[in-house]
C-alpha cells in the first residue's frame, strides 16, 4: 500500500490555515475571507458621503436623523480566491531522493487542499511537453478526495515547457489571482521568458525552486557518462573537485538569477530542498513568505 501524500495529522494541521494574498482580492463570487476592497458584505467598514446613483438601501438613516447629511455605509467585501498552480512534470523532476516529483505533489496537494477547504477557486496545471493534465477550477471540499486521486496518479514525463504553461495561464487568468509555479527551472530555454509572461499587476507569483540534495551536494566522482533524462544527449566527465565546483558555480548562479529576477519584478523566489519536511515548509516556511496564515 503506498504512503498518503498527506497524513491525517497534518491534514488536521492545514485545516487552521488559509491561502493568503499580498493584493487586492476580486474573485468571481463571495467567498469565505474579507477582501481588503471596501463594496456590499456583512460586516461594516466605515461612512463615505451620498453620490447620485447611490444605492438608497445603504443610506445610514441614523446619522441624517443627527446631522441632516445623507451618508453611505460601506462593508468589507467577502471574495474567493482564484489559486492556479503551475506543476512541473517532466523527466527532469523524476529524480532525487526524496523524489522532486513526489515532494512537488504533496506541497501542491497541501495547498489545493487549504484552498478548497476555504472556499477558494483551485487550478493545477501539470506542464511537460507531452501533456498538459489539468485538475479543475474546483471549488469547494466536495472537491478534495477527486484532487488527491488527480495528483497521486501524477506521472513524470517529457521535456519540461515553463514558456508555454506560463503564456497559456497568463491567458486564461483574467481576474487577480495567486500563481504558484513548483518547478526544478531545469529548462534549457531557460526561465526569464516563462515568468515574464506572469508580471501582471493583477498577479501574485510565487516560484518553489524545488531541488534534491544529490543536485545541490553532488558526490560523483570518477569517469561517468551522464545522459540528459529529456533529451536523450550523453556526456562523458571526469567528476573531480575541479568540475564539482564549476557545477556548483553554476546552479548558484541559476538560483541567484532565480531570486532576482523574482524580486525585480515583485514575485516570490523560494529555494526548497526535498529532504526539507512538507509540514515546515507549508506550515513555517510558507506562512513567513506570505502565502499561508493562521
Amino acid at each position: 500500500m503506498t504512503e498518503p501524500l498527506l497524513t491525517p495529522d497534518f491534514l488536521r494541521r492545514l485545516d487552521r490555515l488559509e491561502l493568503e494574498t499580498r493584493r487586492v482580492l476580486g474573485g468571481q463570487v463571495k467567498g469565505e475571507r474579507r477582501s481588503k476592497r471596501k463594496g456590499i458584505g456583512l460586516d461594516f467598514a466605515d461612512h463615505r458621503h451620498y453620490s447620485r446613483g447611490d444605492d438608497p438601501r445603504h443610506l445610514d438613516w441614523n446619522i441624517y436623523a443627527r446631522l441632516e447629511r445623507l451618508f453611505i455605509k460601506i462593508f468589507h467585501e467577502e471574495q474567493d480566491l482564484q489559486c492556479h498552480l503551475l506543476l512541473d512534470t517532466s523527466l527532469s523532476m523524476e529524480f532525487g531522493d526524496p523524489n522532486k516529483l513526489l515532494f512537488a505533489k504533496r506541497l501542491a496537494a497541501a495547498i489545493a487542499y487549504v484552498g478548497l477547504r476555504r472556499q477558494d477557486r483551485i487550478s493545477l496545471t501539470c506542464f511537460n511537453q507531452v501533456s498538459g493534465e489539468r485538475f479543475g477550477p474546483a471549488r469547494g471540499r466536495p472537491h478534495i478526495r477527486r484532487l488527491l486521486g488527480f495528483l497521486d496518479k501524477l506521472k513524470a514525463s517529457g521535456e519540461t515547457s515553463l514558456f508555454a504553461a506560463c503564456r497559456e495561464c497568463a491567458q486564461r487568468v483574467s481576474q487577480r489571482a495567486v500563481i504558484i509555479v513548483v518547478t526544478d527551472l531545469l529548462d534549457p530555454a531557460g526561465f526569464d521568458g516563462a515568468l515574464r509572461q506572469l508580471v501582471r499587476q493583477s498577479l501574485d507569483v510565487f516560484v518553489i525552486h524545488v531541488l534534491s540534495p544529490q543536485e545541490i551536494e553532488p558526490t560523483l566522482r570518477g569517469h561517468l557518462e551522464l545522459c540528459d533524462v529529456e533529451t536523450d544527449h550523453k556526456v562523458e566527465i571526469t567528476a573531480n573537485e575541479r568540475l564539482l565546483k564549476i557545477y556548483r558555480q553554476h546552479l548558484d548562479a541559476l538560483c541567484s538569477a532565480g531570486q532576482a529576477f523574482c524580486l525585480r519584478r515583485g514575485m516570490q523566489y523560494m529555494l526548497v530542498r526535498t529532504d526539507t519536511p512538507i509540514e515546515e515548509l507549508v506550515l513555517m516556511r510558507m506562512r513567513a513568505a506570505g502565502l499561508m496564515k493562521g
